[in-house]
């Protein structure tokens, strides 16, 4: 199972930058100012959803925790799980492009959590959070490059040394996938 968590993982970063980075490319031939606002109001479109579909959870704002609380739960359905992951990626993506600052570890986590909600249904259903925490620690791997930090991210998390290899596991398939798709 962490061989196709990774596989999608790693698809759904490849998407998230090149959002981001088209989004950028789109929005950087305007002056600061009106990238701002540009990106504000599509902002203010994409918090939309969570407000009024999802009894005003916090989806596109923040970093995300309240986000991957949620999933975790596993409340939503696989169709809420896949709009989660498409509005944060598009939010997150948003920000950065029309000049937003911070950090992205939690936002990266918060898309593969939401995506690994989706995923859960068809992967382990019997084990509710183990596949969106998976996901999460893929998708942030293969978004930073980097392997070891989200597997220990993932160890901490779940208190769980079991997880590190299937963890490591996703998160290398997910590098390397989102590598490919550059």
């Amino acid at each position: 199972w962490a061989l196709p968590v990774g596989l999608i993982c790693g698809l759904g970063a490849s998407l998230f930058l090149a959002i981001r980075f088209g989004l950028t490319r789109f929005l950087s031939r305007y002056p600061l100012v009106w990238r701002g606002l540009l990106g504000g109001v599509g902002l203010a479109l994409l918090a939309m959803p969570g407000h009024f579909l999802f009894h005003d959870l916090p989806v596109t704002q923040r970093g995300g925790l309240e986000l991957v609380v949620h999933v975790l739960g596993g409340a939503e359905t696989h169709k809420a799980a896949l709009l989660f992951s498409g509005l944060k990626i598009m939010a997150t993506a948003m920000t950065l492009a029309a000049g937003g600052v911070g950090g992205m570890w939690i936002c990266t986590v918060s898309m593969g959590a939401a995506l690994g909600a989706f995923l859960q249904g068809w992967m382990m259903p019997q084990t509710p959070g183990l596949i969106p925490m998976m996901a999460g620690v893929a998708f942030a791997g293969a978004v930073h490059e980097v392997l070891l930090v989200p597997v220990v991210f993932l160890a901490e998390t779940t208190g769980d040394p079991a997880l590190v290899v299937p963890g490591l596991l996703a998160a290398t398939v997910a590098l390397l996938v989102k590598r490919e798709h550059r």
